[in-house]
Order: structure tokens, then C-alpha cells, then sequence
């Protein structure tokens, strides 16, 4: 995807990125994204970003999600909630780039995200859990993990 590689950080190693569409009619709360991380991926300590692209029907200047992965225990899901602003007080998208009418939002995650060598059919799944269901305006929801220079 053109894109992504243009806004991936020349000062990071990126081993996996990748998006997902949400339907038009909108993302439920049932609707749960998914993402499966090559096996390829050394066991290492990494870096998880999440980039969101949204139109101006987005009613919100923030987004609620559920970040749920197993890549220390193929069995056992952590499960991270994450608060993300799209939009200042005023209602100015927070925006690394846009294209017409598409805002492109990243956010790295604070915390360190461990691949370990018992992770087996790694996943990362993303729901959303704001009130509003179906949520409008979110149009693909993507993931970079990356070793940090």
C-alpha cells in the first residue's frame, strides 16, 4: 500500500504494517479486526502503532478501543484499552496527513509490546467500544510494529 510506506518512520526497522477497510454502513462493536502477525517476526521486544484513517462524518474528537494480543502466549489474550484524540477542543483533526476528504492519524502505543518464542499464531485484534453502534466515519484501522532505532 502506497501510502503506509510513505508515511512509515525512516528511523525505525518496521516488520509488520498493515490495514484494514470497515464496512460503509459503519464499524459495530461486534466487529472485530483482526490482524495476523508473520511467524517470521523474531522473538524480540517491539513498538506498536496504530493508524487510523476517518472522514469528517466522524462525530467524535476521540475514539475508545480494546487492543487484544497473544504474542507472549498463543493461548492467553492481554487486552489493552486505548484512548485516542483525532481532534483538538475545537474540532481540528489531529492529522499526519489527509487526502480530500481522509484524515490519516497515528499514535505509537507507550508501552512496549514482548514477541516471545512460545507465541504461536500470533494475532492482534482491534474493537471499538465507543457508544455509538454502528461508529461512522472510521473508513481503516492499521498496525506497524517496528524496533525503534
Amino acid at each position: 500500500m502506497p501510502v503506509a510506506l510513505l508515511l512509515a518512520n525512516c528511523h525505525s526497522e518496521t516488520k509488520y504494517h498493515t490495514y484494514l477497510s470497515i464496512p460503509a454502513e459503519g464499524w459495530n462493536r461486534t466487529d472485530t479486526l483482526v490482524y495476523h502477525i508473520p511467524g517470521n517476526i523474531a522473538p524480540d521486544t517491539y513498538q506498536l502503532e496504530i493508524g487510523l484513517r476517518n472522514t469528517i462524518d466522524y462525530p467524535y474528537r476521540d475514539l475508545w478501543l480494546c487492543v487484544s494480543q497473544n504474542w507472549t502466549d498463543s493461548v492467553q489474550f492481554r487486552t489493552d484499552t486505548l484512548h485516542l484524540y483525532l481532534a483538538n477542543e475545537r474540532g481540528k483533526w489531529n492529522n499526519n496527513g489527509s487526502f480530500g476528504n481522509l484524515y490519516q492519524t497515528t499514535f505509537v502505543c507507550s508501552q512496549p509490546y514482548v514477541i516471545s518464542h512460545q507465541a504461536k499464531n500470533r494475532q492482534l485484534r482491534i474493537i471499538q467500544i465507543m457508544k455509538k453502534n454502528p461508529l461512522e466515519g472510521i473508513r481503516d484501522v492499521g498496525v506497524r510494529i517496528f524496533k525503534p532505532e
